[in-house]
């Protein structure tokens, strides 16, 4: 409504060059529906001299944010009834190797990844979100699912976290394929968006600071449609 309000404001005014207004939709549940527009926006604005996102910054100049995937893990186990639950190899203890794995990656970051001071977590985090699995107290279970994300700094690249991720899957299921060949962990990347790198110096941070009537730069710790737009 703000947005439109000033358009209306705008297309009234002695403008030096035009303003050029993008909405997009879903981008709480990972800038979705940005990707869609994007393809059409060169030929339906050209190309800007500069992209403004509005967020809640307290009208601080954030010039960067960390990028985000969101991923799904699906061990596969075998079934059986738990009064021979030994001879079976239980999904639920895959996934909860592989929650090790994760939280190994995540101290592992933590202590040696890169760092930028200017983020509330100065390194790049992996959170497990959702943990299922099981039918019946009696059954032990052939399947489980977890669904986990990282937020990553621009030092340390999506490829590199991902690859890591995928490797702690292997290491979480191959010891269980002595008991059960078919034992595994399905990796699938489900959602993800770009991270926000900008220059503090840079043109377009320096016309925001002029325009916010400020000299400070912030990054933020949520994830926004800016890295699509850079």
């Amino acid at each position: 409504a703000a947005i439109l309000a000033v358009a209306d404001q705008a297309s009234r005014a002695d403008l030096k060059e035009p303003l050029k207004l993008a909405i997009s939709y879903d981008e709480e549940v990972g800038c979705v529906g940005i990707r869609h527009m994007l393809p059409a926006l060169k030929s339906a604005i050209g190309q800007p001299r500069a992209a403004f996102v509005g967020e809640p910054t307290e009208m601080q100049v954030a010039v960067g944010h960390k990028g985000k995937a969101a991923l799904r893990a699906v061990c596969i186990g075998e079934a059986g009834h738990s009064a021979l639950a030994p001879t079976f190899v239980n999904a639920l203890h895959l996934a909860a190797d592989f929650t090790q794995g994760l939280r190994a990656l995540q101290a592992d970051l933590a202590a040696n990844g890169a760092r930028d001071a200017a983020y509330d977590i100065p390194y790049s985090t992996v959170h497990l979100g959702l943990l299922q699995g099981g039918r019946a107290l009696n059954i032990v279970p052939d399947r489980a699912e977890l669904t986990f994300e990282y937020r990553h700094l621009a030092a340390d690249p999506a490829e590199m976290i991902e690859a890591r991720v995928r490797a702690a899957a292997e290491a979480a299921a191959a010891p269980f394929r002595t008991q059960f060949p078919g034992a595994r962990i399905e990796v699938e990347q489900y959602n993800a968006y770009p991270g926000l790198d900008a220059a503090a110096d840079s043109p377009i941070a320096v016309l925001a600071q002029k325009l916010a009537q400020t000299n400070e730069t912030t990054k933020v710790a949520f994830g926004t449609e800016a890295g699509y737009f850079e």
